[in-house]
């Protein structure tokens, strides 16, 4: 199978903007129970130290209601499916991140929580997730998909745009995966070589406005067959809302502006300053502008450069967009991204 060889983000834990229309706040991350890695969301809203909202295991896609408090940053949650109690939540608030334990009503079961929280800015749409999974042959993609706005144009193009490459994705690999299956029961290869087989993809929802969205969906694939080392790969999209368009890095530049020549420099300062220093010559020589994914956050510019295998495929650098301040474009996305809304 060929997967794209291009480089693999970290989930980042990121801090909302100031203004913030809707008073839900929203979380993504996992929630880990013995072998089990669950993907959940957690949509909170907290007022006067009591706190209220709805949890989903993804996989399934059936709230579960929450209620519980918030003092000092400790937040204590029940969770209920109608009026039966069906877990609970001892989980510390930090910087943009819950993290903590769940534990099952009979005290039995208990798990890690490690939730981000996702720039959730909008007036009327709402995260959902679409998963598509399949244990026996190790697949599990998970990408963003925005309700409550059918009827806007803007809107399905978005959905669309975020929905076209999981799902090429998730058809070569299961048209791979036949192939090596065929193999398999010739003969040609063994279990372990077929059972090696995985494409994981999950996502994080960085700028979410009206006007303004940005996505990261990070991964990791190895190919149905056997694969020595999976490749690790990301893509970034950033649109427009209201178009459904997708905005060009070039949009938030100045004509003539040698912005990425501005952008090697930076990322070479900050990856260098960021990653063991034994790996700075070969960061430095293989941070490409021309093989840039990125996208926007209020924390800046995040940009995700190719570098070696050996190196995690991946070297992702924020840029505050004060150091780029000579060469960004005041207006277009830019002014919609620091007007916040």
């Amino acid at each position: 199978m060929r997967f794209h060889r291009l480089f693999l983000a970290l989930l980042l834990p990121l801090a909302l903007a100031a203004t913030t229309p809707n008073p839900e706040q929203v979380f993504r991350g996992r929630l880990e129970v013995g072998p089990q890695s669950l993907p959940v969301r957690m949509n909170l809203k907290t007022s006067g130290g009591k706190a209220t909202g709805s949890y989903v295991y993804e996989k399934i896609g059936k709230p579960l209601r929450l209620e519980g408090s918030l003092e000092q940053g400790r937040l204590k949650l029940r969770e209920y499916a109608g009026g039966q109690l069906t877990g609970s939540f001892d989980v510390r608030m930090g910087e943009g991140s819950l993290e903590g334990t769940w534990t099952s009503p009979d005290g039995k079961r208990k798990g890690k929580v490690s939730l981000t929280r996702q720039d959730h800015r909008f007036a009327q749409a709402r995260l959902t997730t679409r998963v598509i999974a399949d244990a026996k042959s190790g697949l599990e993609v998970l990408y963003p998909q925005f309700g409550g706005v059918e009827k806007a144009a803007g809107w399905n193009r978005v959905n669309q745009a975020l929905a076209q490459e999981p799902t090429r994705l998730v058809q070569q690999y299961r048209q791979d995966y036949a192939e090596a299956l065929d193999r398999f029961r010739k003969g040609e290869i063994e279990r372990w070589q077929l059972e090696m087989g995985a494409l994981e993809l999950d996502y994080q929802l960085l700028l979410g406005t009206d006007r303004l969205l940005s996505v990261v969906m990070t991964g990791y694939g190895c190919g149905p067959g056997g694969c020595a080392h999976p490749s690790g790969f990301v893509q970034a999209y950033t649109l427009e809302p209201p178009t459904g368009n997708r905005v060009a890095l070039s949009q938030l530049f100045k004509k003539g502006s040698n912005y990425l020549a501005r952008l090697r420099e930076l990322g070479v300062e900050i990856a260098t300053s960021t990653y063991d220093a034994s790996a700075r010559e070969a960061i430095e020589q293989n941070l490409d502008p021309r093989y840039l994914q990125w996208a926007l956050s209020p924390k800046g510019l995040h940009v995700y450069w190719s570098v070696p295998h050996v190196l995690g495929d991946y070297i992702e650098t924020v840029i505050p967009l004060s150091r780029l301040e000579d060469v960004l474009e005041a207006g277009g996305p830019i002014g919609v991204l620091r007007e916040g809304r």
